[in-house]
């Protein structure tokens, strides 16, 4: 089945071994599908742990893609990914130290609720180390069912923890 491509928007964050190559290699390893196409990647920010701050900092970034996948196919590929550049899951320590987090943040101009993903992240608008690198490669972006764009929810963001551009 032939699916259209979908503009989609990952973020992408860890704070164990060499982030910044880790994040780059995950880049290089989605793109090397047919289905994947990387449009822009933002710069890497260095951010402090927001939840359990008993960790080291953190590297983010974001990058916006052309997709032709099915949500979940691509939901799949990312922890297939996540795993293969170290990625392990916590259930005790959902914020837990880690080699590699991706998250689905946007799927072009549509809301996903399922089970297992929720488009827009759920958490997005709480969190600068997110809309500080969104800001810099889609600030006008219009989030799906809220008439907003990311510079307003950057406007309103309540997390005032350290974010700086790397």
């Amino acid at each position: 089945m032939n699916v259209p491509d979908s503009q989609v928007y990952l973020g992408f964050g860890g704070n164990v071994g060499d982030v910044q190559k880790t994040i780059q290699r995950a880049l290089k390893a989605l793109t090397s599908r047919d289905e994947i196409s990387l449009i822009q990647v933002s710069s890497f920010y260095r951010t402090e742990p927001l939840y359990d701050t008993n960790q080291p900092d953190f590297i983010n970034a974001v990058a916006h893609f052309a997709v032709r996948l099915s949500p979940q196919a691509l939901l799949q590929i990312i922890h297939q990914t996540e795993k293969a550049f170290g990625r392990i899951r916590n259930s005790k320590r959902r914020y837990a130290p880690r080699t590699l987090d991706i998250d689905i943040l946007f799927w072009g101009d549509k809301t996903i609720c399922r089970k297992n993903l929720v488009v827009p992240h759920r958490e997005f608008a709480s969190r600068k180390f997110v809309l500080e690198p969104m800001r810099e490669i889609a600030l006008n972006y219009m989030v799906p069912g809220t008439g907003k764009t990311i510079q307003d929810f950057l406007n309103e963001c309540p997390d005032q923890s350290r974010v700086e551009k790397i």
